[in-house]
């Protein structure tokens, strides 16, 4: 997991959270997590320029004691903060029979096929773990893969007994599985659990969703029966008079349910599967064919053979082809699962403790990348952070967002990050009785092995982490302090100077164990 840290050094900053080189701004330092590296930081820092999406993160400091005086930078301290978050940025593809693809909202569109002459039409499609691409199937299994979807196989060379009818994507392995009509089901890079191939059903199968818990599979056919393959059976609504026959069927985000929705629109739900309401009672033109979860799973979209879109719980409506003139029918959509855009009236704060004016006790905690690790690379920056924990405080674990790569088939330099929504309690030492202390006249030292002159002797900036937490930080190497990191072995010291923060203890590394003293702690590193 990697934190995103915000280098702060006003009142109020506001950055982007994309990481991509940049000219140097002064001031706008950024980092992220420990046991990562990144251009830029410390006092100097590089600014964090847009690419694709991003996630706005306005983190404000406000002046929280006066026993310090009047420094520059003062933190706001919370019992149990939290990164505000705001509207999700979703989206969603729309396909048709002919392979033409339609993107809506902020889902890519990544290619279709459209202008291709295909043996057989399209059925539906499937995202890509992370909605960086997805995979289109056609009604004799034949599989078109886009964007960062792996092709790993089809049946468009087999002969099947039955018609392919729809797909699902595997989340653990990034493979698929076909189901045709009879309840063949084709494994690609996917454990294949078993079928109705051999089973005489009342009614066909038109659908399948795939268990996010137990990486099984359910089947739904026309009449509502489901057959459970490695995941739970919650329900059916096989001995139920529908109005209109079933066409799909999607899971809970958490395994312990599935939704089916019917040709006008009706849903009926299972398990922790909530309803959030249905179709059936909307005037439409043309009949349902498929229906994805939000992230969330508290909403849903369901579209129609023309291109309409219908929204319900928290999926947002992002357009639809509805009165658009289409060569051929729309057969399927897909969630794109998007990123939590941040509130934009809150502010982050930070999980910290106040410095009295009596002397605070607290134990060093220096990045993981430095004393879990035997080697650091030469040539690449190099990401120094420490935290200063008061072990004796009381009251929960400071609580954030998990913060994830939105952009996973782009290099990690230039990769874009936002938070999914998932939280996370606490972070290093993982213990319920400590806090963030912040304070002032923080310094980083580096010096060589048998070199008395400093390499590099600065402030070390506080910073707000993605997780509200106060952490100090500074990228060794690239464009703010002009030097490379060469190989060799280098001592790193953090100073404190003046303020009432006595260190009487360290955090031990399973490398390197820090040493330390009372304004002061250190640790060796070797680069190779």
């Amino acid at each position: 997991m990697r934190k995103l840290l915000l280098t702060l050094t006003g009142t109020a900053a506001l950055v982007l959270m994309s990481l991509a080189p940049a000219a140097t701004a002064a001031g706008n330092g950024y980092g992220y997590g420990s046991g990562a590296s990144a251009g830029g930081g410390g006092s100097g820092g590089e600014e964090v320029t847009e690419v694709g999406n991003n996630l706005s993160v306005a983190a404000e400091f406000v002046p929280s004691s006066t026993t310090q005086g009047a420094p520059a930078l003062n933190v706001a301290c919370s019992a149990s903060p939290q990164a505000p978050r705001g509207p999700m940025a979703g989206g969603y593809w729309e396909v048709a029979a002919d392979g033409g693809v339609f993107a809506f909202g902020n889902a890519t569109y990544y290619g279709g096929l459209g202008a291709t002459k295909l043996a057989q039409p399209v059925v539906g499609m499937a995202a890509a773990p992370g909605g960086t691409g997805y995979w289109l199937v056609a009604r004799d299994g034949g599989v078109f893969a886009f964007g960062s979807a792996g092709f790993a196989g089809s049946t468009g060379n087999v002969k099947l007994a039955q018609p392919i009818v729809g797909m699902a994507s595997d989340p653990a392995t990034g493979g698929y599985w076909l189901v045709a009509s009879d309840g063949g089901v084709f494994s690609f890079n996917a454990p294949f659990y078993g079928s109705t191939g051999d089973v005489a059903l009342a009614q066909p199968i038109v659908g399948m969703a795939s268990d996010p818990a137990t990486g099984g599979y359910w089947l739904v056919a026309s009449d509502g029966g489901v057959f459970s393959f490695n995941a739970p059976f919650y329900g059916s609504t096989g001995d139920v008079k529908l109005a209109q026959p079933i066409v799909g069927m999607t899971a809970s985000p958490t395994g312990k349910g599935y939704r089916l929705v019917a040709a006008d629109g009706g849903v009926f739900t299972f398990g922790d599967a909530g309803f959030f309401g249905a179709a059936s009672g909307v005037p439409s033109n043309r009949p349902i064919v498929a229906m994805d979860d939000s992230v969330s799973g508290q909403g849903y979209e369901m579209v129609a053979t023309d291109g309409g879109v219908f929204n319900f719980g928290d999926s947002v409506f992002y357009g639809s082809l509805g009165g658009t003139q289409l060569a051929q029918p729309i057969v399927g959509v897909a969630h794109y699962p998007g990123y939590w855009l941040q509130g934009t009236t809150a502010t982050w704060s930070a999980y910290c403790a106040d410095v009295p004016a009596a002397t605070v006790n607290v134990t060093a905690q220096w990045g993981s990348n430095l004393k879990d690790s035997t080697a650091l690379h030469a040539g690449s920056p190099i990401r120094v952070e420490v935290s200063l924990l008061d072990m004796a405080a009381t009251g929960s674990p400071w609580q954030g967002y998990n913060v994830t790569n939105l952009t996973p088939n782009l290099d990690d330099r230039y990769a874009t990050y936002g938070t999914d929504g998932t939280t996370f309690l606490s972070d290093g030492v993982n213990l319920a009785n400590q806090t963030r202390v912040w304070t002032t006249g923080t310094t980083l030292t580096i010096t060589a092995a048998g070199s008395a002159t400093p390499l590099v002797e600065t402030p070390m900036a506080a910073e707000i982490n993605s997780g509200g937490a106060i952490v100090y930080g500074f990228n060794w190497g690239g464009g703010s302090t002009g030097t490379s990191t060469p190989a060799g072995t280098y001592t790193l010291t953090f100073g404190l100077s003046g303020s009432a923060v006595n260190i009487t203890g360290v955090v031990p590394g399973s490398a390197v164990t820090p040493t330390s003293t009372a304004t002061s702690t250190s640790i060796t590193v070797v680069v190779k």
